[in-house]
């Protein structure tokens, strides 16, 4: 395992490896994996001399189940363990809504920037 970063010093293309993966949030409450779906660059959001292009994960849980928009510790598989990352509950994108569909999966956005 490699030493963890900075959380600043997190970049897009540390995660695009794991696009369709499942990572690990963990609070005192316990644990859920969730499936990186795709993460979005925010190239309009990012300040000037940012150390770091600002950009999203999202995040799905097939099961369906809720978490609260917390503080979760983030299980990077080259990093290990990132802790103080806020995962939001969001809408489900367009492009995963099907027609008449109740229900379905849940979705999770964590932002750096």
């Amino acid at each position: 395992m490699q030493p963890i970063p900075a959380m600043i010093e997190l970049k897009k293309e540390h995660f695009q490896p794991l696009v369709g993966r499942l990572l690990r949030v963990e609070s005192q409450m316990g644990h859920i994996d969730l499936r990186l779906v795709k993460i979005t660059a925010y190239p309009h959001f990012t300040l000037p001399n940012a150390m770091r292009e600002t950009f999203s994960l999202l995040l799905c849980d097939d099961h369906a189940r809720v978490i609260p928009s917390l503080g979760y510790t983030l299980h990077h598989p080259q990093f290990g363990a990132l802790n103080g990352v806020l995962v939001t509950p969001v809408m489900p994108p367009p492009e995963y809504i099907q027609p008449g569909q109740i229900g379905g999966p849940t979705f999770y956005e964590i932002c750096f920037n």
